[in-house]
């Protein structure tokens, strides 16, 4: 995969469990089921996400000449069904308005896909979860593996125990904010997450997870 890996992946040492599985696919058929909207408890409904300020392209690990590739139909349902709203970039969003500052909105939750990556990412407005957020956001990437992998349900479990620990580790200071660093996600293969700082107007950090379309 193209530059996937120019930057090491650095195990968090999360026993999750292994196993053997088949090529990854979008399950066309998989935006039928009834998925949770993620944006509900943060943001109202919205046609479009129009004057907000949005988070810097998530991707660590990818080529200058990366590009943003359209998604399809089945696609596009699934993200409604999440609550996430089409933006400029053609990336969808969950765009939140400021709990301290109600004349300015920023980008809570972001899905898009660069080249053969889907990128779904978290924006921690000065380094600091929103009520609600944390949970959010795993559910968000299980969504998101459940969609684009063919991860069997056991696993998810723990996946999850792996994102708690991850945040975890981040609350305690052990994970710093990094451009240059990626950590593997034992399952799905190839999977990576990342956590590092937003390089736009506002002081904050990202978490991102990249799952590769094989």
């Amino acid at each position: 995969m193209k530059a996937f890996y120019l930057i090491s992946a650095i195990a968090l040492g999360v026993l999750i469990p292994t196993n053997s599985w088949g090529e990854t696919a979008i399950e066309e058929n998989s935006a039928q089921k009834d998925n949770t909207n993620i944006c509900a408890n943060f943001a109202p409904k919205t046609k479009t996400a129009d004057n907000f300020n949005d988070v810097p392209a998530p991707v660590r690990t990818l080529n200058n000449d990366s590009a943003v590739t359209d998604i399809n139909v089945s696609e596009e349902i699934f993200y409604q069904q999440l609550g996430l709203i089409p933006s400029r970039d053609g990336s969808y969003v969950c765009v939140v308005t400021d709990p301290d500052n109600n004349r300015r909105k920023f980008t809570l939750f972001k899905v898009q896909r660069i080249d053969n990556i889907v990128v779904a990412s978290t924006f921690l407005d000065r380094g600091k979860f929103l009520a609600g957020q944390e949970q959010a956001i795993s559910d968000l990437f299980l969504e998101m593996i459940q969609f684009y992998t063919d991860l069997p349900e056991e696993y998810y479990p723990g996946v999850n125990n792996y994102f708690q620990e991850f945040y975890l580790r981040m609350a305690d200071g052990r994970l710093k904010p990094s451009s240059d660093r990626v950590y593997a996600v034992d399952e799905p293969s190839s999977t990576v997450i990342m956590y590092h700082p937003s390089v736009g107007e506002f002081q904050g950090t990202v978490i991102s997870l990249n799952i590769p379309l094989l």
